[in-house]
C-alpha cells in the first residue's frame, strides 16, 4: 500500500514539531533544578547575611547592655551616695529642727520679756506722763497764783470798801437792793472764780457769774439764750443806772451801782470785788429791766 506524500509530509512535521516540544520540555526540565538550586543559594545567602546583622546586632545589644548594666550600677551607687546624703540632710535636717525649736522657745521667751519690759515701759510712761501732768497743773496753778497775786496788786489799786451799813442807808429800789446784797454775801466763799465754769458747783468766770445773778433774781429777758454773752443778747445804753451792767475789753461783766459812790461789783479772778469803774478799760454798759 503507496502512503501518499502529503500525508508523508504531514507526518514528517508533526514528528519534528514534537520533537522540537519534547527538546524545550527536556530543557526545561533541566533548567529547573538549576533555577532552584540558584534560589536556594540565593535565600540561603539572604539567610547568612540576616543572621550576620542579627550576630551584628546582638553583639550590638550585648554591649549596649553591658553600657546599661554599667550604668545601672553607677546609677546604684549613686542612687547609694544620694540615700547616704539624704540620710545626712535629714540627721542635719532634724538638728536644724531642734536648733530651730530651741531657738523658737528663746524668741518667744525674749517676746514674752519684751512685752513685760514694753508694759513696764508703758507704765513707767504713764507715771511719767502723771507726773508730768501733775507738774503742768501745778505750773498752771503756781502761774494762776502769779496772775491773781498780779491782779490782786492791780484791783487793790481800784478796790471801793463798801459795807452793808452804808448800802442799807441808800435809797436803792428793793429789787436793785436784793441784788447787791446778795452779791455782798457772794464775797466770802460763796461763789468761785473758774474760767470756764457756768455753776455754782463748777465756780464762774465774769459773764457766766452776771447772767447767774440775773437768773437767779428772775431779771432775764424771755428767750435769754445762754449760749451767748450778755453784750449780744442785753439792750446797749449810755446812761447806766444801779444794777445795769459794764463789760470791759478784757472780757469782765460786772454790776454798775453809783450810791453810795460810783462802783462796779462782780466775778474776777481772785474772787468778786467791789471796784472802781475804771479799773479795766470799759466797752459799754447793758440795760436791766427790773420790775
Amino acid at each position: 500500500m503507496t502512503i501518499p506524500d502529503e500525508r508523508v509530509q504531514d507526518l514528517m512535521s508533526s514528528l519534528e514539531q514534537r520533537e522540537r516540544q519534547a527538546r524545550r520540555r527536556a530543557f526545561l526540565y533541566a533548567l529547573l533544578p538549576i533555577l532552584v538550586a540558584a534560589l536556594l543559594v540565593w535565600f540561603t545567602g539572604q539567610q547568612i547575611q540576616k543572621l550576620s546583622n542579627v550576630q551584628a546586632e546582638l553583639k550590638t545589644s550585648h554591649q549596649a547592655l553591658a553600657s546599661v548594666n554599667t550604668q545601672l550600677d553607677q546609677s546604684r551607687q549613686e542612687v547609694a551616695s544620694s540615700e547616704q546624703a539624704l540620710t545626712e540632710v535629714n540627721t542635719d535636717l532634724q538638728q536644724t529642727q531642734r536648733d530651730y525649736q530651741g531657738a523658737t522657745r528663746q524668741l518667744e521667751a525674749t517676746r514674752k520679756e519684751l512685752e513685760q519690759a514694753n508694759t513696764s515701759l508703758k507704765e513707767a510712761q504713764l507715771k511719767i506722763d502723771e507726773l508730768q501732768r501733775q507738774v503742768d497743773e501745778l505750773t498752771k496753778e503756781l502761774q494762776n497764783l502769779s496772775d491773781q497775786f498780779a491782779e490782786a496788786s492791780t484791783f487793790k489799786r481800784y478796790e471801793v470798801d463798801i459795807t452793808e451799813e452804808q448800802i442799807k442807808d441808800t435809797r436803792l429800789p428793793e429789787a436793785q437792793l436784793a441784788l447787791l446784797f446778795d452779791l455782798m454775801g457772794q464775797r466770802f466763799g460763796r461763789a468761785q472764780f473758774n474760767p470756764t465754769g457756768n455753776s455754782p458747783e463748777m465756780g464762774f468766770n465774769s459773764p457766766n457769774f452776771a447772767v447767774y445773778m440775773l437768773r437767779e433774781h428772775k431779771l432775764l429777758p424771755e428767750g435769754y439764750d445762754p449760749f451767748k454773752l450778755p453784750w449780744e443778747q442785753l439792750p446797749k445804753t449810755n446812761r447806766p443806772e444801779n444794777g445795769d451792767l459794764a463789760y470791759y475789753k478784757s472780757g469782765y461783766t460786772m454790776f454798775y451801782f453809783n450810791t453810795p459812790e460810783e462802783f462796779v461789783i462782780g466775778m474776777t479772778p481772785v474772787g468778786i470785788l467791789t471796784l472802781r469803774p475804771d479799773f479795766a478799760p470799759i466797752l459799754g454798759t447793758l440795760k436791766v429791766n427790773y420790775p
